[in-house]
């Protein structure tokens, strides 16, 4: 059974984490703390960071909010990450504030 999220092995059975309901639990979060504006930030290299995207970004609509997107493609450990990081803190200064930011995963949202 391929458990990665890559799915790098297609003729395997495949387990994977339901990234539609990580995406609603996130906007859930964010709009129970009073978040009215949403932006998400994410790592193009991987379908799961899109699909949790696509589900993060149509909620917001729903809701009548606009969602801006940055996708990032450097490894945060990676040498190239610097210069992400830094397209990624103008994009934050840009946001209106305030704003409720979900992050694809861990190391992007540090």
């Amino acid at each position: 059974v391929d458990v990665s999220a890559a799915r790098l092995l297609p003729a395997l059975p495949w387990v994977e984490t339901d990234d539609a309901a990580i995406a609603e639990t996130a906007f859930a979060h964010l709009e129970e703390r009073g978040f009215r504006r949403f932006a998400f930030v994410g790592d193009g290299r991987f379908n799961w960071s899109r699909w949790r995207r696509d589900r993060f970004v149509a909620r917001a609509k729903e809701g009548g909010a606009d969602c801006p997107v940055l996708e990032l493609g450097s490894d945060p450990r990676s040498a190239a990450w610097e210069r992400d990081r830094r397209r990624l803190m103008g994009w934050l200064d840009a946001l209106p504030r305030p704003v409720g930011v979900f992050a694809c995963y861990d190391a992007m949202a540090v």
